[in-house]
């Protein structure tokens, strides 16, 4: 008997001319009842359809026919790539902290309560690639203890094939994940993390085409350092640029090809097309409270056309995108990187 999905996919709901909107169901964890969610995006937004349609010579109403079809096609992909709309800041009771997952995720809680921002989303951000391994290995309830040397290099090797993360991207995690272990040293006996051994460039051989660039992007250390030169230098509209890649995961390129009507503030969430992004799948990116901080300082709603391009002359938006291939902000970034070292 198939295994019952937690979700139910997206449709469409257009019995109101004025208020179209995609509606899906999620499992609620709690009341273990489906909840329905709606997105409306631009949908009813008619200054968007009307520039959609004066683009592509079509009427309105196949403008908003598309949109809808593109938004439920985006939202199923989510769900079937483990999208959850309940799923928040960890928060789990004391009680439950016996089990790999759950006291990995206690001790990081705890952490958060003492670090910076940009030091704490970096804390979740590895704890969140640590879930995606545990869940995908069935290890959640595993027994704290049971976890050792052979389970950490699994985790590493699950970052490099199946996660495709870059050398530095893995052996961060890794020394991140040995920080949380540190943390447990009265329920371990040893830290399996310390013992794992970093990947060099001779791992990578025959993983990845010699023209793939592979992507990784600021520490937080090295976030923080940026971020405070910048400001110094009034430079708002690079440090929202900055903001896409910490917070969001993004290639530069990829934030270049971002439209207005991409951001949904509302919603919370990024909208992706498949011919913008490296690999050609679309989808939902959630915005993080400090990328929405952000990004109200944008004030997007005081932006006339929906069509234009998030980041264009000045990093503004404007109806040309900026340059990709001229090396975005780097007249910027260069002497900021060479000032600090």
């Amino acid at each position: 008997m198939a295994a019952l999905l937690p979700y139910k996919t997206a449709k469409l709901a257009d019995t109101d001319p004025k208020d179209w909107f995609v509606y899906f169901y999620y499992l609620n964890p709690e009341t273990k009842k489906y909840d329905r969610f709606k997105e409306r995006g631009y949908l009813n937004n008619r200054r968007y359809l009307q520039q959609l349609s004066a683009r592509y010579g079509k009427s309105i109403e196949e403008c908003r026919q598309a949109t809808a079809e593109e938004m439920i096609s985006t939202i199923n992909e989510e769900l079937q790539k483990g999208f959850n709309p309940f799923q928040q800041q960890p928060q789990i009771e004391s009680e439950k902290h016996d089990t790999l997952l759950a006291t990995v995720q206690h001790v990081v809680a705890e952490m958060c309560k003492v670090g910076t921002q940009n030091r704490n989303e970096t804390y979740r951000l590895m704890l969140s690639r640590f879930k995606k391994f545990v869940e995908a290995k069935k290890l959640s309830e595993w027994p704290l203890p049971s976890f050792g040397l052979e389970q950490a290099e699994d985790f590493q090797a699950y970052m490099q094939r199946e996660m495709k993360l870059a050398k530095k991207t893995v052996n961060s995690t890794i020394s991140h994940l040995g920080l949380f272990w540190d943390e447990l040293k009265k329920k371990v006996k040893a830290n399996p993390f310390r013992q794992v051994k970093p990947l060099t460039d001779a791992d990578y051989r025959g993983l990845i085409d010699e023209d793939d660039d592979v992507f990784e992007p600021l520490t937080s250390t090295e976030l923080d350092l940026i971020l405070k030169e910048l400001r110094s230098q009034k430079q708002d509209g690079f440090i929202v640029f900055l903001a896409f890649i910490y917070y969001a995961w993004m290639r530069p390129v990829e934030i270049t090809r971002l439209k207005v009507s991409s951001i949904d503030l509302q919603a919370g969430v990024i909208r992706t097309k498949k011919a913008d992004t490296k690999n050609k799948k679309g989808g939902l990116v959630q915005i993080v409270p400090q990328l929405m901080n952000e990004l109200k300082k944008i004030q997007l709603e005081k932006v006339s056309r929906m069509d234009w391009y998030l980041f264009g002359k000045g990093f503004k938006p404007g109806p040309k995108p900026l340059d990709a291939s001229r090396g975005v902000g780097y007249y910027w970034w260069n002497p900021v990187v060479e000032k600090l070292g």
